[in-house]
């Protein structure tokens, strides 16, 4: 694995010989050899972008292969192992990565559809393998608008080149992907290489601008080409003065507390407290949002003059035990109550209350 980036961009950390260390991976060494084998350790290294004061961490992943020898190796074998492989993912970035910007790249050896890619989409560690066209709510899979185009990134060869551009449209190898899951079959040509961003750089990303390098020099060579696998680009506009925060109007509805660290298991467990100082209202089509610009949409209703309890569901929108921000989100999408805590304000079992 291993990332170049362009002037004025720095990657931050390296030492003068520019290799990477044990402390430049998220998974060193074989601290997790099952989901990342031989070293694939995901590589995470800060770049330093003029004018910023936050880093973009650039993270590169190539999960195990689908092919091998044995029923053991083959890709049903070795669905589980991507699987866990995106679990340990979740984990690490909700824990140390929540609100920061990233970018998670690389050879993912499954295509948008499959288990380990809605894994890390939605951030539930038992999402279903198949299609879905949902954006997010965990992190965006910018391939997505390729697979559903039958966009492929892998398996293209020479033969593919037609008016001097590689064609990179394979007709039929979505559907055929999700017809063999559970089967030996290693599906080529596929869309393996894929660009994922937190939903908070969803505004920052050019709509529309993902694709697969059709250039022929990518296949030159055959054999000795420069890889088996074409080049997945995106562009992005970051940079620029932060914005501001908008006034938030008075509400009858406010958030007055929050469980960031409950007792024993974090996901699934956490917990908002809603108060109504007015009249009944529904809360269908509110929303709340983290700092990370993760969303829960809320249901049913509030009485007046009462308090709801809202309880997280696992990896949809995780509350920072080092701190968080929290707003709630009227059905036209405004901001109508904000919250916020520091890591000093948090202990295990204990609610964050606000006045």
């Amino acid at each position: 694995m291993a990332l170049a980036v362009r002037r004025p961009l720095r990657a931050r950390g390296l030492g003068p010989n520019l290799d990477a260390e044990d402390e430049h991976f998220l998974f060193p060494g074989t601290a997790n050899n099952s989901g990342f084998p031989d070293r694939r350790d995901l590589l995470c290294i800060p770049v330093e972008i003029p004018g910023e004061a936050e880093h973009l961490f650039v993270m590169v992943h190539h999960a195990k292969a689908r092919s091998g020898a044995n029923r053991s190796s083959d890709r049903a074998g070795t669905d589980p192992r991507r699987e866990e492989a995106a679990r340990a993912i979740i984990s690490v970035l909700e824990q140390r990565f929540d609100g920061k910007r990233y970018v998670l790249l690389g050879d993912m050896n499954d295509n948008p559809d499959d288990a380990s890619m809605n894994i890390l989409e939605m951030g539930m560690p038992n999402a279903p393998a198949g299609p879905e066209e949902i954006a997010g709510p965990f992190l965006l899979n910018l391939t997505e608008d390729l697979v559903v185009q039958d966009r492929v990134s892998w398996g293209l060869k020479a033969t593919a080149v037609a008016n001097g551009k590689i064609n990179t449209v394979k007709a039929g190898s979505r559907q055929r992907n999700n017809a063999e899951r559970g089967g030996p079959g290693g599906v080529s040509p596929i869309l393996f290489d894929q660009i994922l961003i937190p939903v908070s750089m969803g505004t920052q990303y050019v709509a529309g601008s993902v694709t697969v390098f059709d250039d022929p020099c990518a296949v030159v060579g055959g054999q000795n080409a420069a890889s088996d696998h074409l080049p997945v680009y995106a562009d992005f506009v970051i940079g620029g003065s932060a914005p501001q925060p908008l006034p938030v109007p008075a509400s009858q509805i406010t958030i007055v507390e929050l469980l960031p660290d409950p007792a024993g298991e974090d996901r699934g467990n956490e917990v908002v407290v809603l108060a109504n100082s007015g009249g009944s209202t529904s809360l269908s089509g509110w929303k709340l949002r983290d700092r990370a610009g993760n969303t829960h949409v809320l249901t049913g209703n509030i009485e007046a003059q009462a308090r709801v309890t809202i309880t997280l569901p696992a990896g949809i929108l995780p509350l920072n035990n080092d701190g968080d921000e929290v707003s709630l989100l009227s059905p036209g999408g405004e901001i109508v109550h904000h919250v916020s805590y520091g890591a000093a304000q948090v202990r295990a079992g204990e609610r964050v209350a606000f006045p």
